[in-house]
């Protein structure tokens, strides 16, 4: 009797004992399914996704200007940078519509695109005088700590070119201009080794004025980087006929290709 019973509470116990970890085990699967039904739900109610904004939204005045450039001689002027008056000081002197140009390039003020020209062409354009300040602004922002590094990282990728001269043997060269002055001309290159000034063969460079960087930006940048600077110059082969040497009618200046 006794053995039977101590059957039948063995029995109990082994039956309840399977059912709590059957409820256990029942439990613990509900709590995934359940997370992840609160997860989709919750995921319904946020807010649509940040890609659908960022196509919605539309980018400002300079980097609709830079994305018509396929190179990338002109740097992307920070807005820290532009927002700054003091980096502007005296530009307002040698542009005019000056606070129109500025609103329009700080992405203050949406102008459309009819308005942009005049219909007198005597006169300049809106959007001409919006990219003559920002080369005005440029030619400020290469020569500063942030503006050379970014010229430094193009340096040592060659996005600039190479000296056309054969005796330079490849040198890397830099952005210039032949005068301060807008309209002037447009932006050449600055071989280090030979220290002449050249046009570039780059056809889309005829767009960008030499005043974005200016008469003093190519020996300026090698003395920030005085380890670029070449060691030795390029040695000039001297002009000979019949064992008579020609006078020299090279003038110093710029030189086509």
């Amino acid at each position: 009797m006794i053995e039977l019973l101590f059957q039948k509470s063995v029995r109990i116990r082994v039956i309840s004992s399977s059912h709590n970890m059957l409820t256990d085990r029942r439990r613990r699967n509900s709590f995934p399914i359940l997370s992840k039904v609160s997860l989709s739900s919750w995921y319904d109610e946020t807010p649509p996704d940040s890609s659908d904004d960022s196509e919605n939204s539309s980018s400002g005045w300079i980097d609709n200007y830079l994305s018509s450039f396929k190179s990338k001689w002109l740097l992307r002027v920070p807005d820290e940078y532009i927002l700054e008056d003091f980096n502007l000081y005296g530009l307002s002197e040698k542009i005019p519509q000056y606070v129109e140009a500025l609103e329009i390039i700080r992405d203050l003020k949406q102008v459309p695109p009819e308005e942009l020209y005049f219909e007198d062409p005597s006169k300049p354009t809106l959007d001409a005088l919006i990219q003559n300040l920002y080369f005005l602004i440029h030619q400020r922002y290469v020569q500063s700590e942030e503006g050379l590094k970014q010229v430094f990282q193009n340096y040592m990728q060659g996005v600039y070119g190479v000296c056309p001269r054969t005796e330079c043997r490849g040198q890397y060269v830099v952005p210039c201009g032949i005068s301060d002055q807008l309209g002037i001309s447009e932006c050449c290159i600055y071989c280090p080794r030979c220290k002449d000034i050249f046009h570039s063969y780059n056809t889309e460079i005829s767009n960008i004025d030499g005043a974005s960087f200016g008469t003093s930006f190519g020996p300026f940048f090698f003395r920030t980087y005085p380890h670029l600077e070449p060691l030795e110059s390029a040695r000039m082969l001297e002009q000979r006929v019949y064992g008579f040497r020609v006078a020299d009618s090279h003038k110093r200046g710029v030189h086509p290709f």
